[in-house]
C-alpha cells in the first residue's frame, strides 16, 4: 500500500526486551517495519535498549540521456554550422510486475549501552506504463 501511494521516509523502533515500541514515523510504514522487526531475533541486553531505524526508499523515476540527432549525413551538416548534434531524451524507468524485490541492506554499532540498526529498504517505483518522451 505505502508503495503504491509512493510514501517513504523513516520509522523508529525502541527494542526493549521483549517490548516493541514505535518511536517516530508514518503508521502505513511501521505495520510493514513492525511485522518485519518480529521475525528476528536479537540477543538479549543487560542493559540498554536497541533502537532500529527503518528507512523506506522508492527510487526510479525519470532520467535523462543523450541521443544523436538524424543519421551520420545530418550530423555532418549540423556540425558545419555549429548546431547541435545531440538531444536530449527522457525516459521513464519503470519495474514489471514481479521483475525486482525489495532490496535490503543494515548497519549495526554500539552507542555506549544501546545498539543502533539502521536498515535501508530500496524498491523501484512500480509504474502503470512505461513511456519515452522526446523533449
Amino acid at each position: 500500500m505505502a508503495r503504491s501511494a509512493a510514501i517513504q521516509g523513516d520509522v523508529l523502533f525502541e527494542i526493549s526486551g521483549p517490548d516493541l515500541r514505535l518511536a517516530d514515523g508514518n503508521p502505513i510504514l511501521a505495520k510493514t517495519a513492525q511485522d518485519n522487526l518480529e521475525t528476528w531475533t536479537l540477543p538479549p541486553l543487560e542493559r540498554g535498549k536497541y533502537l532500529v531505524r527503518v528507512h523506506f526508499v522508492l527510487v526510479g523515476g525519470t532520467r535523462k540521456v543523450m541521443v544523436p540527432v538524424g543519421n551520420k549525413l545530418d550530423r555532418f551538416f549540423l556540425r558545419l554550422f555549429h548546431a547541435q548534434t545531440e538531444k536530449a531524451r527522457t525516459i521513464v524507468d519503470c519495474d514489471s510486475v514481479g521483475t525486482r524485490k525489495t532490496d535490503i541492506r543494515q548497519t549495526a554499532l554500539r552507542d555506549g549501552d544501546d545498539y543502533v540498526i539502521e536498515v535501508f529498504a530500496t524498491n523501484m517505483v512500480k509504474c502503470f506504463s512505461a513511456y519515452v518522451s522526446h523533449l
